[in-house]
């Protein structure tokens, strides 16, 4: 066998290897940042304090890392039952965070399932929902496929945005 024929080999078997895993093998991070100026901002783009959301496209199994810094102020992240400009509940359905098993839905449930797991906490209480100062990580699970808005629980529609699924 060649040694371009080896090396095709491998990197077929690694890449079924990480999906067998439950991975992806094109899984990406992707990095939502909260500014001192009460936005949300991530690759280049960011929200504005007017309303204009933050929007991050994301695939399956890509890993997405909330951050806080002590110097852009009192922030948290929570996800939301609509577009954070429509006055929204928070919607902590759509996320398993850490100490939590996923719920399963009964015939009466109206909750929608979660679509995005909290890992990476196993020493540390979750900081999905609240005021924090640090990061947090959050895995796109399979079955994500709308849209899943979220805004910071201090600031709330001033700074909220939307995860979408890249096609």
């Amino acid at each position: 066998m060649k040694k371009s024929s080896k090396t095709s080999l491998l990197l077929v078997c690694t890449a079924t290897m990480a999906t067998l895993a439950g991975g992806s093998a094109s899984a990406e991070m992707r990095t939502i940042s909260a500014t001192d100026q009460f936005t949300w901002i991530s690759a280049g783009q960011t929200s504005t304090t007017n309303g204009a959301p933050l929007v991050v496209k994301v695939k399956k199994g890509d890993v997405v890392t909330i951050q806080v810094s002590k110097d852009s102020g009192g922030h948290g992240w929570v996800t939301l039952k609509g577009p954070g400009n429509q006055n929204p509940d928070e919607d902590r359905s759509r996320v398993v965070a850490c100490g939590e098993k996923p719920k399963a839905p009964t015939a009466n449930d109206q909750t929608k399932p979660a679509v995005l797991r909290e890992i990476g906490c196993t020493d540390k209480p979750s900081n999905f929902g609240q005021e924090f100062i640090g990061s947090f990580q959050l895995e796109v699970l399979d079955n994500f496929q709308e849209d899943v808005n979220f805004w910071c629980v201090v600031h709330l529609s001033g700074m909220w945005g939307r995860l979408t699924l890249e096609p």
